[in-house]
Parts: C-alpha cells; structure tokens; sequence
C-alpha cells in the first residue's frame, strides 16, 4: 500500500565523478549505467515524496570544486530542477535549518561503508534525535565485491579484474545486522526504507 511519506532533504555520498576514479580499477561504462539507474530512481522519488534539498557529499571534493565533485549526472537540471535547494556539505552542523526536525534520504556507495561511516551518514545522523527520520532505498546505493566490504583498489589487486558497483537489493536492507529498516511503499515500484535502531520497538 502506498504511503503520503514526505521526505524533505537528500543526501548524495560519495557519488564522486566516473573519470575521477581510476580507470585501470574501475569498470567505466558499468559505472556510468549504474548512476543513471540512481538518478532515475532518485528522481522520481523526488517527485513522489516532495523534496526540497539536495546535499553533495562527496567527501574530499573540497565542498565541489575538484575532480572528486559528484558526478554531473546528479545535476542535471532536468532530473533535479533548479527549484530544488542545491548545496554541499559534510556535516549536519552545516546546513542545520535543512536537517533540524526533517526527514533526510540518502543516496550513495558504498551501502557498507561510507553510507553508515560519514559524518552525514546513517549512524551519525540516526544518532540525532533533532532529525525526525533517515530513509534509504536500495535503488539508491550500491557496494563492491562480493559481501560489499571489499576495497576497490585490493579487489582489484587481487583479481586483475576491474570493478563494477553492485546496486543494493531488498535483501540487503532485511538482513543488515546494524539497524532495523522499515520498508515505505510509495507509488509503483517505488519503496524507501526507514532506519531505526536495533533496540527500537517500531
């Protein structure tokens, strides 16, 4: 059943620039069809859910202005118009009036790491009892390797083979041992999950 979930801000991680990565590692082409499909999915939840703001963190993209900035395909202006609240940061301190009693979706790599490690991740911000949810969806992120721990650069090293982004599945939500996620349906195919803590009785 479809839910009036409203979503108020995003927060794109480390989604950083395909010709920043290197290219001997890194599957380009898998790479680029891989963040097409997010932005697609990212899109139309905007649509579906309302929101208002757009974070990049790209971390160690010096707030957008190098060659780790997030990739282009999440500025296009015809995926995510200019009506849309646009800025980077890497904290919540930051931008605390489009954090402060909303809920916040994430989008990003890697599900198993950065997602949940960042400043501006799952558990700092699932910490935060000023921030009212923290959703996620696994249209909306990805890993490497397979059991998603794996470091691009040592996966690469030990199979000469380069790597591609593996898009998150349902089963990787339901059977994360960190938190407990809540599955949203919103409209179609289109589903968000709420994190909660492990002890939490909803």
């Amino acid at each position: 059943m479809a839910t009036d979930l409203k979503l108020d801000t995003f927060v794109l991680i480390d989604l950083a620039s395909v010709p920043s990565y290197s290219p001997i590692v890194y599957d380009y082409s898998d790479h680029y069809e891989r963040y097409s499909s997010i932005a697609d999915y990212l899109h139309e939840i905007i649509r579906i859910t309302h929101i208002e703001n757009i974070v990049y963190a790209s971390y160690g993209s010096k707030y957008e202005t190098n060659d780790n900035c997030t990739d282009l395909i999440f500025k296009n202006r015809n995926k995510f118009p200019g009506t849309l609240n646009k800025l980077s940061a890497y904290s919540w301190h930051e931008q605390e009036d489009i954090f402060r009693d909303k809920n916040v979706l994430l989008a990003g790599i890697s599900f198993y790491n950065c997602m949940f490690q960042r400043e501006l991740g799952v558990n700092t911000l699932l910490r935060n009892k000023e921030i009212k949810g923290v959703y996620c969806s696994p249209c909306l992120t990805g890993y490497y390797g397979d059991d998603g721990y794996d470091v691009p650069e040592d996966a690469f090293k030990k199979t000469g083979i380069k790597q591609k982004l593996a898009i998150a599945t349902d089963k990787d939500f339901v059977n994360d041992n960190r938190v407990n996620w809540e599955r949203n349906e919103l409209a179609d195919i289109y589903r968000v999950f709420k994190a909660n803590p492990i002890n939490s009785s909803t």
